[in-house]
């Protein structure tokens, strides 16, 4: 059985005709893809030194805490022993 092909209703271009464009295309889009990662990298880097400058500061307040919650401690049970004495 034979069959009819009947001329597409779309445009078809040959492959060597458009290689040059296709190969072109393809790689603004891995320069554009690679300076995307390489921004990427930086914002991380950036992310990742603000996150240890907060956690330093975190560290500090808690420290800070304790030491203010042992002194306020110390003195109540100071205050305690000269109430009884």
């Amino acid at each position: 059985m034979l069959c009819v092909h009947k001329a597409p209703e779309h445009a078809c271009d040959r492959i060597i005709d458009i290689e040059e464009k296709q190969l072109e295309e393809l790689k603004a889009l891995v320069l554009n893809a690679q300076v995307k990662v390489k921004a990427c990298e930086e914002v991380s880097a950036n992310l990742e030194n603000m996150l240890s400058t907060l956690q330093e500061q975190k560290d500090n307040a808690h420290a800070r805490i304790l030491e203010a919650f042992k002194t306020y401690a110390a003195l109540l049970e100071k205050r305690q022993v000269y109430k009884y004495v």
